[in-house]
């Protein structure tokens, strides 16, 4: 399951999180099949992130793979209750998105303000991830903890082409949010 202890990561973590921010597949690798190394390591310093949660929110793509193939778990919560889909999606790393979608992670996964990973794509624009997650079957009507869904959070700050995917894809135009 999942260190969530407050102790210090030992080396080989410190090492195994490193590799997941530079994208390192190699050491990921290595690391992982020695089988000395906790690959649901939680790092404190770095908002309760797993090796996953970096990677993904790195876009390292071929590192997510490698994490998963070693039983990372996709599920996993950081600060905010942020699972590795939603790092990615905020991010706008499409490819990474997709790997994670396809690996099993939830597309409808909330975190503390009830945003799912489509609320984070569309609230920073991010076209091409909305694509990703709507392809695979996101709620386009997901509701956030003031009632306000992805089309809110994109027509907000004013990304009117994703504001017309999301309408194609089925967004309510009249929802009504708690403003």
């Amino acid at each position: 399951m999942f260190n969530r202890s407050l102790k210090k990561l030992s080396e080989a973590e410190r090492r195994l999180h490193e590799a997941a921010k530079n994208g390192d597949y190699d050491e990921i690798q290595a690391l992982t099949a020695c089988g000395g190394v906790e690959v649901n390591s939680i790092n404190h310093a770095n908002f309760q992130s797993t090796p996953l949660h970096v990677a993904a929110e790195w876009g390292h793509e071929v590192a997510c793979r490698v994490l998963i193939e070693a039983e990372a778990a996709l599920g996993a919560r950081g600060w905010d209750l942020e699972a590795p889909l939603h790092r990615a999606a905020e991010k706008g790393h499409e490819v990474t998105c997709q790997a994670l979608v396809l690996a099993g992670a939830e597309l409808d996964v909330c975190n503390t303000c009830y945003h799912t990973p489509l609320h984070l794509a569309a609230m920073d624009g991010h076209m091409a991830t909305c694509k990703v997650l709507l392809n695979a079957g996101a709620d386009v009507d997901a509701r956030n903890e003031f009632q306000r869904t992805p089309l809110h959070r994109a027509a907000a700050r004013g990304y009117h082409e994703v504001c017309q995917l999301l309408i194609k894809a089925g967004a309510e135009v009249d929802a009504r949010n708690e403003d």
